[in-house]
């Protein structure tokens, strides 16, 4: 047994193979944790086009973009939303159970309804200002569930929100980045760890076939007159 970190393994030298996870981890370290979870695209995607209505006697009704020029009152659908977010990391076993530093992102949305003035006098009067009280926007709520599914097709858009308007949503990820490299750093150590073990033991096919000793050559019997 001679030690000899030169001594190839897996294509490169060993000793390459045992530098590998100490340079992950700085990596990891430089990178930092990973930001909160996004908002969910479809609720965004829901109200992309813009969504303009006006008001019909004591109810409202939706006005194509292109045709709201000389329309007033008019109001645009706009959504508000608050969020909790939270980054989970551990090492190790605890009560939930072992963990391997991975990341864990949490995120938990609730959606609100609102309308904002449209036509220049009202974007005037109260420029960016919610211009509808609560009761209105319960009254305009099924209506825009049922102008978002007519727009969708199959989609039910309509549905998609007023579902998130109701109950919210809550989601847990552990994709990004920062888990690809931690667990390619845990690879890696098994891969180093078999390194060192190469640097020590050379895998000498010859020797563990054993070599056919030579024939030595006899003298041939003379051969009859």
């Amino acid at each position: 047994m001679n030690f000899a970190p030169a001594r190839r393994f897996l294509g490169g030298p060993a000793w390459a193979w045992v530098v590998l996870p100490l340079i992950l981890l700085v990596v990891i370290k430089i990178i930092g944790p990973p930001g909160p979870l996004p908002e969910p695209s479809d609720m965004s995607l829901i109200i992309r086009e813009g969504l303009l209505f006006t008001r019909t006697g004591d109810s409202f009704g939706f006005v194509p973009w292109g045709q709201h020029e000389l329309v007033k009152p008019l109001w645009a659908v706009s959504m508000g939303f608050t969020t909790r977010s939270a980054i989970e990391w551990g090492l190790g076993k605890d009560a939930s159970g072992f963990h391997l530093g991975l990341y864990k992102r949490t995120g938990q949305w609730r959606w609100s309804l609102d309308a904002l003035r449209f036509d220049e006098e009202g974007r005037r009067k109260s420029p960016g200002e919610p211009s509808l009280s609560q009761s209105e926007l319960q009254k305009l709520l099924p209506l825009l569930v049922a102008e978002l599914n007519r727009r969708s097709g199959e989609k039910h858009w309509g549905d998609v929100f007023a579902k998130a308007l109701g109950e919210g949503r809550e989601t847990s990820s552990y994709a990004c980045i920062q888990n690809v490299l931690i667990l390619s750093a845990w690879l890696s150590v098994l891969v180093a760890l078999s390194a060192v073990g190469a640097m020590f033991f050379a895998k000498n096919a010859a020797a563990r076939i054993g070599r056919v000793p030579p024939v030595s050559s006899a003298a041939n019997p003379s051969e009859p007159r």
